[in-house]
């Protein structure tokens, strides 16, 4: 039951816009992790959120076996200047997150 309660607990998203966003991401990545997080005391709670997001972000270019490496490690060298873009989360391609594949370098 306790899970239970936690789950739900969890889909609540906070008021301050930049915290409901990255609530909001937690849980559509992962519910596991967002119930923990949620769980945690509230001083940590939200860097933890934000942190997991962005090494979640990062693990999920790292492992994308579609990207050679030729575009996935410029890619990460200039992902802290993509990182405040909200759509980063959503880019389907590397064109999109702004690379430029001529120069290997963050447009």
């Amino acid at each position: 039951m306790g899970m239970y309660i936690a789950a739900k607990r969890a889909k609540r998203l906070p008021q301050e816009e930049g915290l409901k966003f990255c609530y909001d991401m937690l849980n559509k990545v992962s519910r596991s992790f967002a119930i923990v997080i949620q769980q945690l005391p509230e001083r940590l709670r939200d860097a933890i959120c934000v942190f997991y997001l962005v090494l979640r972000a990062l693990d999920t270019v790292e492992d994308d076996m579609a990207l050679d490496d030729d575009v996935k490690i410029p890619l990460l060298r200039c992902f802290h200047e993509k990182s405040r873009d909200r759509s980063v989360f959503s880019f389907a391609s590397p064109e999109q997150w702004g690379y430029s594949s001529e120069g290997h370098t963050c447009v």
